[in-house]
């Protein structure tokens, strides 16, 4: 990731801000194009609030993200061993923790 690149939300996020900036630009450009809503505030508003909305979203995902890494620590030896599969375990335990949460993954 470049300096220009740099994530706008932590640096274990997987987009950067110009890659939010860039598919906020084709939703809102999709949603004026068909006309599926009505802006009421002006388009910059628009982007600003999804953009903000966006990371918000990301950092969630990544945060619950590390809080799994930090729970599965204690089974590194049964996975190095092969007993477990970490991959399988990650997702088991990340979803469980949404569904606890109520986040919607």
């Amino acid at each position: 990731m470049t300096e220009s690149e740099t994530s706008c939300y932590g640096e274990d996020m997987r987009l950067t801000e110009p890659e939010i900036q860039r598919i906020i630009e084709k939703l809102v450009a999709e949603w004026k194009s068909s006309q599926i809503v009505r802006f009421e505030i002006p388009e910059l508003k628009l982007k600003e609030r999804l953009a903000k909305i966006f990371i918000q979203e990301l950092k969630v995902d990544d945060d619950l993200n590390k809080e799994v890494d930090k729970i599965l620590q204690q089974y590194e030896k049964q996975f190095e061993s092969g007993a477990l599969d970490r991959r399988k375990m990650f997702q088991m335990v990340k979803n469980q923790l949404a569904k606890e949460r109520r986040i919607v993954l």
